[in-house]
């Protein structure tokens, strides 16, 4: 993926800051993680318990 006017939010520079990047980099996960988790039901449901224990916490 190459992406102009790439601007970090931090100073250790692990975030992106600008919000065009933030969402292009959000939606590349999200549909990368949507394909992995219908490949891996296991997986899918141990990370499924473990949020939902977290979340009622």
């Amino acid at each position: 993926m190459k992406l102009e006017h790439l601007d970090f939010e931090r100073p250790v520079r692990d975030r992106p800051g600008n919000g065009p990047v933030r969402a292009c980099v959000a939606e590349a996960v999200r549909k990368h993680q949507a394909g992995w988790l219908r490949t891996n039901p296991a997986q899918e449901t141990a990370a499924l318990t473990r949020i939902s224990s977290v979340t009622r916490h």
